[in-house]
């Protein structure tokens, strides 16, 4: 007895089993949450403490499944019940409700004079499924006390067990559960903090760490239990695990990048799994060796994605095809007046749409002018223009070899004929008497020589003539020059 009494002495100051710190009200996690009152916000009953006055306020439906009571020194640790506003603890590492489990080992002269565990366990809002993978998060910090400093070899015992039943001592009390198997062990990649605390509980706010991991269902795990099951034995061995904020959610089955689809030339697609997976502390691998949750994606192909998880991983692929129309009218061009060509925009497009409204696949045009063709194929558009010039080559210009001014309408008057007036610039006639004189000239193609020079008419006989005028020729001109001899006859 003499030695139960003393290493009572000395845990408890952290044995406070069930004991719940409760601070600012946090919205409810999400419903898929299958841990009942997870932040420890709901509050249904005041269990008063051993030899403690004041009642220490209890989160339900949590339990101790080894029955240990409640400590009667941690109570500044918790808040207890009081009218609200007033608070024992001001300083609680938790900005809402926590609960602190305890672990403690202790040899005396060769023998276990201290060998104690309290646990926390509550029964889930849903069974478990056969086959399926769970993931499991909390925040918590491990506070060590009795001058030991193995933080980061204790928090390597606590773990988490999902059963179907109960993992209950009956009438005993504080004996530690090391039969059970944990699915999750709290490992040292998880929490590290490795400092050394002599007070009742960690008041280090920061050194708040996130654990979590995933483990497959076997089945019918109905119940939720935390502590130290490994329970190493470490001579003056004295801890206490302070948690909060638990989520236990279904992981999905598969992830999805989507049925293999067609995108346009030019129009990238960022490809991305239908799962958002931040949560289970993935990593991620494209094809391309890329380790980004996303990839953006130009070109036709094969795309994977591979994201690992601590216990499971995801694959999926899709084809990617980049529809490019490869519309080509070709390079700018010429026409003839009177003598049309077609411009052809190409078979296999669902839709054709041409600057004048037509919706064929071909235009004909007879005219200069900017000509362009919207197509589209499998939902993707493409657009080409053509310049299309007046030919100099088709132009011909004429002038008569005589003419006879005698007002009878026929021939009367020397002057230019052409069919492409339209495109005919700088146009300069002269005419020359046999000395070489200029008797008429003109610079308008639709005007004439009547015959006449001064008043007079001219007598019949061969006159000289010479013409210049431009062309245009794509995008610059071309001057032309031409020479004869026209009769005058009555």
């Amino acid at each position: 007895m003499g030695s139960y009494e003393r290493s009572k002495d000395i845990i408890w100051p952290w044995i406070i089993g069930l004991s719940v710190a409760m601070g600012l009200m946090i919205k409810p996690l999400k419903a898929q949450n299958l841990i009942p009152n997870p932040r420890f916000e709901q509050i249904t009953d005041c269990q008063k403490a051993l030899n403690v006055p004041t009642p220490i306020e209890v989160a339900s439906p949590w339990y101790n499944p080894n029955q240990a009571r409640y400590n009667a020194n941690y109570y500044l640790a918790v808040k207890v019940c009081l009218p609200p506003g007033q608070w024992i603890d001001q300083d609680a590492p938790f900005p809402n409700g926590f609960i602190s489990t305890t672990s403690t080992y202790q040899v005396d002269a060769g023998q276990v004079v201290s060998d104690y565990g309290t646990y926390a366990s509550a029964p889930l809002t849903a069974t478990l499924e056969v086959g399926r993978y769970y993931w499991f998060s909390m925040r918590a910090i491990i506070a060590n006390g009795g001058g030991s400093t193995r933080v980061s070899q204790e928090q390597n015992s606590y773990g988490l067990l999902l059963s179907d039943q109960q993992p209950v001592y009956a009438n005993q009390h504080m004996l530690p559960l090391s039969q059970y198997q944990p699915q999750i062990i709290f490992s040292n990649r998880y929490m590290t903090e490795n400092r050394t605390f002599s007070s009742g509980y960690n008041d280090n706010v920061a050194a708040r760490q996130l654990m979590q991991g995933c483990f497959q269902a076997q089945g019918n795990e109905r119940y939720l239990t935390i502590g130290d099951f490994l329970h190493p034995s470490y001579t003056d061995r004295n801890s206490t695990l302070q948690f909060t904020d638990l989520s236990l959610t279904k992981m999905p089955d598969r992830i999805d990048l989507g049925a293999d689809t067609s995108i346009c030339q030019g129009q990238p697609l960022t490809l991305k799994s239908n799962v958002l997976m931040g949560q289970y502390n993935p990593t991620y691998r494209w094809q391309n060796g890329s380790t980004d949750s996303t990839l953006s994606v130009t070109r036709s192909g094969l795309y994977s994605l591979t994201i690992t998880c601590s216990c499971r991983t995801y694959t999926d692929s899709i084809r990617i095809n980049v529809e490019d129309p490869n519309l080509q009218l070709g390079p700018d061009t010429s026409v003839c007046q009177g003598n049309p060509i077609v411009l052809i925009a190409g078979d296999g497009f669902d839709r054709y749409r041409w600057s004048n409204g037509s919706t064929a696949s071909t235009l004909t045009v007879d005219k200069p002018g900017v000509y362009q063709v919207e197509v589209e194929r499998f939902g993707c558009l493409a657009v080409d223009s053509i310049q299309v010039y007046s030919s100099s080559e088709c132009c011909q210009l004429y002038l008569p070899s005589a003419f006879s001014p005698n007002a009878d309408g026929i021939n009367d008057n020397f002057m230019i004929i052409t069919g492409c007036s339209d495109i005919v610039r700088e146009v300069e006639l002269f005419v020359y008497n046999r000395w070489g004189e200029v008797i008429f000239k003109t610079q308008d193609i639709k005007v004439g020589w009547n015959g006449g020079y001064q008043g007079t008419s001219c007598g019949v006989g061969p006159y000289t003539w010479q013409l210049t005028y431009t062309l245009p020729y794509k995008k610059s001109v071309v001057r032309q020059h031409q020479r004869g001899i026209v009769m005058l006859v009555k």
